[in-house]
């Protein structure tokens, strides 16, 4: 049996990624749920022209 301490990483050092990246997902749904909110009962904007 290996007892190498590398073998297996703590479960602490993947927590400030996990919570970064659930920060990431929460600001990215509080920005979509505010856009819907707002275009809600609106009739859809016409393409813009190409330029």
């Amino acid at each position: 049996m290996d007892s190498s301490p590398c073998r297996r990483a703590p479960a602490v050092l993947f927590l400030p990624p996990l919570r970064a990246a659930l920060g990431a997902m929460l600001v990215l749904a509080g920005v979509a749920v505010a856009d819907h909110l707002r275009s809600r009962g609106r009739p859809p904007q016409d393409p813009a022209p190409p330029t």
